[in-house]
């Protein structure tokens, strides 16, 4: 268990540690990033452009937590927006 998860004593101080490591670690390419620590392990979801982003942000999970169980649920979308156009994404739902 790394050091980190020792100063941390509540899940909201973990997931918020979370989050900001995993928005480093990708360059904050993982958009609408939300993290649930649970008992039964952590969920990561959000969207992202590349697989790299996803791998990159289990790799920040990895830093934090080397053994608890990680859902990614990081939605990989066709195509970055080019800079011009306003980011539109369509959810079902």
């Amino acid at each position: 268990m790394s050091q980190n998860l020792l100063l941390c004593p509540s899940s909201a101080d973990l997931e918020e540690l979370l989050v900001r490591r995993i928005g480093e670690r990708t360059g904050r390419r993982v958009h609408e990033l939300s993290v649930r620590v649970a008992d039964d392990g952590v969920m990561v979801q959000g969207y992202a452009f590349s697989y790299h982003a996803v791998q990159l942000a289990l790799s920040a999970v990895r830093e934090v937590l080397e053994i608890a169980p990680v859902r990614m649920d990081i939605e990989v979308l066709a195509g970055a927006p080019r800079k011009d156009e306003p980011l539109a994404i369509a959810r079902p739902g």
